[in-house]
């Protein structure tokens, strides 16, 4: 992980479970006709820094501020910089300069290229505005230190003007009259104060000024066994307070210090923290912010972040806004350099973090570059009870979006009879129709918002039947959709349709099941004090808006079973058996149209059976018609039967676990049956994978992990010996585990020929696990099946194998022997073909004089590929005859066969082996 010291951001996102929510992240309308945008002067930077604020008085309004640190002075030429208010009404884009250029201001030593507005922020409705401009200059009476970079800050009052409550209204906290004169002589102590760099609203009124990273973090009581940090961990580079972070109640302030360890650390950790400068090694990931739940401010050195990650090079992180909502849970984060920029959006709740984008907020069609830079959120500027975001770029404007009101509906779905009795009903000779009665109502905040909302209605029957593209048992009467207005909030209205039963239906085992589902259209317009338009609701995104009912189908069904196991004794055991409800033969009558087989499967004794599957072959006469199992089965079964439905193929599990046992009714079709049929053969042939999933506390021996793998890696050099002037290293990227961080390839030994002795570094790559015992055979089960191509700038986490040819003259060999990890082939790639592991490696000279080096060819280096395809480990079928057709008066007994299981076991024992030749030349 590598975070450079500028680019560590911290900001607030409080997780409060116990309180409602009535706003999420994605409701952000983001139509350029609703967008509020604003624009500064071309070069100003306008929109570095945002902060929305509320004054209520003289008169109470929303304004958003806007510092433009590049801006020119009011009175002069000069580049000092400044703030804007901005009135959020569509009447004009342009923002009012805030004046700061008094007697005072132009009287400080050195306000050019000050930089003033690089952060601006508000208290709160009807608080205090701090503005700072962190490059602000004095000329010190020191004559070792000539120039210092303060920074100052302007405290102004909630109408923007000197704020009275204050006895200083202009802050500059490491002056030199203060500061330098107490401390040592030494520049790099406050040679670089930069006051104002970073803002934090505290949430008691107290104001905090000195955010200001210095040159070693310093504050004027430093306390270095309390902040145990070096120098020039810019300490105070970020900050911010909270009033529930390690008490409820008490101010707590947080700081980042983000070159303190190399890499980045908050000295009391926060619960949102950005790191735009993050990436993965050869990677996609650009950016990243870190997570942290608060365990009611206990623990937090036990706490694991949850990681956002961004797009490479994009920033991401760079500014991190909590953008409120009543539970105070969700959050912004920009991107500038994601192509222009974006916004992403992340919704929270009682369980942490939604790692999925909510919302993505884009600038394609602005013509802007560097959208994202700022943020601000948390003030509802149009009065909807929503809050609204702010976002700032680096092209001198600034956009508001306003979030649109959310609305729940629930609908009641009720289904008129909800029975169906097949075998008395004979829908076949009459209509069988049905009732569907919908009823809807809603609910959205705050509770005197209560438009009429005009929504879309439709209605499906026997959906699942319809994917499978099987023709549905029930036909619509009436219309299917339509349009309904709900008059307002909790005012129920409801619609009905009528439905018919097919008579001809060949799935009579499974209930039908009706839905409505229901979008929204619009919703009428109601009275608000706000100058902006109002903006139209939007369906709650993590509310289902689906209902649901089903028809139950009763009846008598002709079970026809015979008793048959099966028992191999073999790894996995998986045992087949039919009931047989009567001592005599099965027996179907001519009028019978389905029959039904209960198929019962268990897994005694064995280990997890991967990839099972369970193939029905059945004759010209039968076909497949439908499966039924016990919805709350923890195993769950699927078939998928061909064309004509003689062919099907039923998925059993992956894995179907040791002493699992399922149950399950395979409906079949006796339509084709013809008076010359007697008898039926169906064939049932299982296909499944063996092998056991262990951790690596259970591996004892090399056999525990799985298949062995070596490497031979042949290195020439045509050139002089390297004995005398330098050594070379065979460099090998080793895909050591996988996306996921699971075992992949486990590295047992490494030996070579032809060079000193020596040994390849790091060691604790080399058979890491130590309780797992060395095997000197070379005894190989292929795994479960495997598919695709890995690398190592892929999605495998590798590690560099450096191993030196000392003495190299002109050939050496290095052979790697290592493991395939049965564990995570079974688990994550079983559903594959084939696999190709991809291994890369290179060599390199150290300690050589400059004038001796490899000669490069076009391609540096080589790369083995590794493919492993699947072997069926037990391969198990059997034929028996067990239909006896009862026609008229005659009964036809079948002879009595015996039946056979073909258990096919072909193991291979030998090694794949990995060839591949380097040749360098001095």
């Amino acid at each position: 992980m590598t975070i450079q010291w500028w680019g560590l951001l911290l900001d607030l996102w409080f997780l409060l479970a116990c309180l409602p929510f009535h706003i999420s992240a994605f409701n952000l309308d983001t139509d350029t006709k609703h967008v509020l945008r604003k624009n500064g002067d071309p070069g100003s930077l306008f929109g570095f820094s945002l902060a929305l604020h509320q004054q209520l008085n003289p008169v109470n309004k929303k304004l958003l501020l806007v510092g433009a640190p590049r801006a020119k002075s009011l009175t002069k030429a000069d580049v000092t910089g400044g703030i804007y208010q901005c009135e959020l009404t569509t009447d004009s884009k342009s923002c009012e300069r805030v004046k700061l250029d008094n007697d005072e201001f132009l009287k400080s030593y050195d306000v050019k290229d000050q930089w003033m507005g690089v952060r601006v922020t508000s208290q709160g409705p009807g608080q205090s505005v701090m503005t700072c401009a962190h490059r602000y200059q004095e000329w010190s009476t020191n004559p070792d230190t000539p120039n210092l970079v303060f920074g100052q800050c302007y405290i102004l009052g909630e109408d923007l003007h000197k704020s009275d409550a204050h006895r200083i209204w202009r802050r500059v906290i490491c002056d030199d009259r203060k500061h330098i004169k107490d401390k040592p002589k030494n520049p790099d102590w406050f040679g670089y104060c930069q006051q104002g760099i970073v803002r934090m609203e505290s949430l008691d009124n107290l104001e905090v000024s000195n955010e200001e990273p210095r040159e070693t973090g310093d504050v004027d009581r430093l306390d270095r066994d309390l902040i145990p940090l070096l120098n020039n961990s810019y300490l105070g580079f970020s900050i911010d307070s909270g009033m529930a972070l390690t008490k409820k109640g008490q101010l707590t302030i947080v700081s980042g210090a983000p070159r303190s360890g190399f890499s980045g650390e908050v000295a009391w950790d926060d619960l949102a923290v950005g790191a735009p400068e993050f990436f993965l090694k050869e990677g996609v990931v650009g950016g990243a912010v870190y997570i942290y739940i608060n365990n009611r401010g206990r623990q937090w050195e036990k706490i694991e972040p949850v990681r956002l990650d961004g797009n490479k090079d994009s920033m991401f992180g760079l500014a991190v806004e909590n953008i409120g909502d009543v539970n105070q849970d969700d959050i912004a984060v920009g991107a500038p350099y994601d192509g222009v920029g974006r916004v992403y959006l992340y919704y929270g709740s009682s369980g942490g973090i939604h790692e999925k984008t909510a919302q993505i907020i884009t600038a394609e069609s602005y013509n802007i570059r560097r959208f994202g830079f700022s943020l601000t959120g948390k003030i509802d500027v149009d009065d909807n009870h929503y809050p609204d975001l702010a976002v700032g770029s680096l092209s001198d404007s600034i956009f508001v979006y306003r979030a649109r009101p959310v609305v729940k509906i629930r609908e009641d779905l009720r289904i008129t009879p909800s029975t169906i009795n097949m075998a008395t009903e004979h829908c076949d000779k009459h209509k069988c129709t049905f009732t569907a009665r919908a009823c809807f109502t809603y609910t959205t905040q705050p509770p005197s918002y209560n438009p009429r909302l005009t929504v879309n209605y439709t209605f499906e029957a026997d959906a699942e039947t319809r994917k499978q593209r099987r023709t549905s048992r029930m036909q619509f009467l009436g219309q299917s959709q339509g349009v309904l207005e709900l008059p307002g909030q909790g005012k129920e209205k409801c619609t009905e349709t009528q439905l018919k039963l097919l008579g001809d239906i060949k799935d009579r085992l499974h209930s039908i099941p009706i839905s409505v589902s229901v979008s929204l259209l619009n919703a009428s317009k109601t009275k608000s004090k706000s100058p902006l338009p109002e903006l139209t609701p939007v369906l709650s995104l993590y509310k289902q808006s689906t209902a649901t009912s089903e028809i139950k189908v009763v009846g008598v069904i002709t079970f026809a079973k015979v008793t048959w196991s099966y028992s191999t004794g073999s790894v996995p055991d998986q045992n087949y058996r039919d009931k047989m409800y009567s001592p005599h033969c099965p027996v179907i009558s001519a009028g019978d149209e389905d029959i039904v087989l209960e198929v019962n499967v268990t897994n005694r004794e064995g280990d997890d059976a991967h990839q099972s599957h369970l193939i029905i072959k059945l004759p010209d006469s039968l076909s497949y018609s439908s499966l039924y199992f016990n919805s709350i089965s923890e195993v769950i079964v699927k078939c998928n039967p061909n064309d004509n439905g003689t062919l099907t193929d039923c998925e059993l599990g992956n894995p179907f676990k040791r002493d699992a046992e399922v149950t399950f009714y395979v409906i079949l079709s006796t339509s084709r049956i013809s008076l010359s049929t007697t008898d039926v053969n169906v064939t049932l042939q299982l296909e499944t994978f063996g092998g056991a999933v262990k951790g690596e506390s259970a591996m004892k021996s090399e056999d525990d992990i799985g298949t062995l793998v070596e490497y031979e890696f042949r290195i020439w050099n045509l050139g002089r010996p390297l004995k005398s002037f330098a050594n070379a290293s065979l460099n090998i990227y080793w895909p050591k585990e996988n996306a996921v961080g699971k075992w992949l390839l486990y590295l047992v030994q490494i030996h070579s020929e032809g060079i000193q002795n020596s040994s390849c570094s790091p060691l604790k790559e080399i058979s890491p696990v130590q309780h797992i015992k060395s095997l000197l055979s070379e005894r190989l089960v292929f795994l479960n099946l495997l598919t695709f191509l890995q690398t190592c700038s892929d999605e495998l986490k590798c590690v560099e194998i450096r191993c030196p040819l000392l003495g190299l003259d002109s050939t050496a060999v290095v052979f790697l022997r290592a493991r395939l990890w049965n564990s995570t082939f079974l688990e994550d790639y079983s559903a594959l073909n084939y696999l190709d592991i991809v291994l890369d490696a290179t060599l390199s000279l150290t300690d050589s004089a400059e004038n001796i080096g490899l000669r490069q060819t076009k391609k540096s280096g080589t790369q083995v590929r590794l493919t492993v395809f699947p072997e069926r480990k037990a391969a198990i079928w059997a034929k028996v005859a067990w239909w006896v057709i009862f026609l008229s008066v005659m009964c036809k007994y079948p002879v009595a066969k015996k039946y056979h299981i073909v258990h096919k076991n072909t193991e291979e024992r030998h090694p794949i082996r990995g060839d591949s030749s380097l040749g360098p030349t001095a």
